[in-house]
């Protein structure tokens, strides 16, 4: 199985009515429900991620460091939205900006949607998901070579969003890490925060020792964490619901 084939969007379920957006590098899954369902979703789904892209592009024409930093960068006023989002959400993290791109445009896309009416929105970018529900939802872990990939479900409670879900893995796709997790899941308010702490975190993870080291240091304020290493499962967060089943 390959994140580059997007094979799990396959299981994303029939409660909403979904498109699919692509602009280079960043390719969107965007749910939205059938009763609120708009064909005007399409195009301002379309022009929030050309916008938050072209930002991204933008910057880094004249800050070359904001794609190759794996630092934190100081904070820039003058920056456009989403880059100045991804700074400071990096700073919290100590993680690059870039870190945190998937789950920034996730949310930008996302809110975009919410504010133009859509009652339930579901936003994937590979693999990072910027949610808001009116009823609970399940969302599945993927978890590589792990015996627990596909048997780690999370409920996502209505009243808890919108919220970001986001993914790192040592194991699975094509980003850069210094750990050997095969999944850290982490639950935010901010889905480009709970990106770059899913990275920073992934980072930590080295064997089956560091796990409950990550939960202890996980902050309390930040939401919650999942973190699967092999066969060891860790967790910790009130807003982690664990349910019962299989993807």
């Amino acid at each position: 199985m390959s994140y580059a084939k997007r094979f799990y969007r396959k299981s994303m379920g029939k409660r909403f009515i979904s498109f699919t957006l692509k602009e280079r590098e960043t390719d969107l899954w965007i749910g939205i429900n059938k009763e609120s369902f708009s064909e005007k979703f399409i195009e301002i789904a379309n022009e929030k991620v050309k916008k938050a892209r072209n930002e991204i592009v933008g910057y880094a024409l004249t800050h070359p460091e904001f794609y190759t930093s794996l630092l934190p960068l100081p904070y820039d006023s003058e920056a456009p939205e989403t880059v100045k989002h991804m700074i400071k959400v990096s700073r919290k993290a100590d993680v690059g900006p870039m870190a945190a791109v998937a789950g920034a445009i996730a949310e930008k896309v996302g809110r975009s949607l919410v504010e133009a009416g859509a009652r339930e929105v579901v936003v994937e970018n590979g693999g990072d998901i910027f949610v808001k529900i009116d009823k609970p939802i399940i969302v599945g872990i993927f978890s590589g070579k792990s015996p627990l990939n596909g048997k780690v479900l999370l409920r996502v409670e209505e009243n808890e969003t919108p919220c970001g879900i986001c993914t790192s893995s040592a194991t699975i796709g094509h980003s850069i890490s210094f750990g050997a997790a095969d999944a850290v899941t982490v639950i935010s308010k901010d889905t480009a925060l709970a990106d770059g702490l899913a990275t920073k975190y992934c980072n930590k993870v080295k064997s089956e020792n560091d796990v409950n080291r990550v939960l202890k240091d996980f902050p309390s304020d930040a939401g919650g964490i999942v973190v699967i290493i092999n066969d060891v499962l860790g967790s910790i967060g009130k807003n982690v619901h664990f349910v019962g089943g299989t993807i």
